[in-house]
């Protein structure tokens, strides 16, 4: 007789714990051991999701909450074995191969990508050469330094007002831009944009040989604002807003 391969055995028992329902290769075994596999598997990804999408969570029941868990186990195949990668699975899933529920809000993939941001900000990684950096240089007549702890966002919905007894149904007429940033202290932190303050981040992160005059300058042109000095001044607070909150580490050193 010949005896079955393990690594199939292997597949098969993933199988069975990702979608018991429709798992018949361990009819042999009994029921209650498996079950205590089955219930463990499905509580840890339960919990790993929950912990990164709380506000989301709340706009399901409990059983709801289970389907769609359920759902992301049985359809999405994960690249990664990482605890701390599993929020960006879910994501991938929602965006490819999650399938409307009559119960999903229509706010649910923004919602869960406003979510799961945090968490991507928090544990980033790059080296910043602080030698470069000139901590008390001119924002506006040197190149402004910008973290790389930061990511810029536009959504259809107010993500970050939703919650239980906020929840719109319909996309409002404007857009809503916000930037998410970790601070020195290694807290994440949010700040809501508007039209002026989202073309500036978006100038200094395509941009980092301009000058904060000649990136405020490249605004005014775009704008055709009626009160040119109204615009430079506006954009002059916002490098040192932005600098206060750590958005802005400095200037480059010349």
């Amino acid at each position: 007789m010949t005896k079955p391969n393990f690594k199939d055995i292997q597949y098969a028992f993933a199988k069975h714990l990702r979608d018991p329902d429709n798992s018949n290769e361990f009819q042999d075994i009994e029921d209650r051991r498996l079950k205590i596999y089955r219930e463990l598997f499905f509580g840890n990804m339960k919990s790993l999701v929950s912990q990164t999408f709380p506000v989301l969570k709340k706009f399901y029941t409990e059983d709801q909450w289970d389907q769609t868990i359920r759902s992301f186990m049985i359809k999405h195949e994960s690249t990664t074995p990482l605890f701390l990668e599993v929020s960006s699975e879910f994501i991938e899933y929602l965006q490819t191969n999650h399938v409307p529920t009559e119960f999903d809000p229509p706010f649910m993939l923004e919602l869960a990508h406003y979510e799961w941001v945090e968490l991507a900000i928090s544990v980033m990684d790059a080296d910043i050469d602080e030698t470069t950096i000139d901590e008390n240089g001119s924002l506006t007549e040197q190149i402004p330094f910008l973290s790389p702890f930061i990511t810029s966002l536009a959504y259809s919905y107010p993500v970050h007002e939703i919650k239980p007894g906020y929840d719109p149904n319909t996309k409002p007429d404007q857009a809503t831009f916000l930037l998410v940033y970790r601070n020195k202290q290694d807290n994440v932190e949010f700040m809501l944009l508007n039209a002026v303050s989202a073309r500036l981040i978006a100038l200094l992160q395509e941009d980092s040989a301009k000058t904060g005059n000649q990136l405020i300058e490249q605004i005014v042109e775009e704008l055709q604002h009626p009160n040119p000095q109204a615009v430079i001044q506006g954009g002059i607070a916002l490098l040192e807003q932005f600098k206060s909150k750590d958005i802005i580490l400095g200037t480059y050193k010349s």
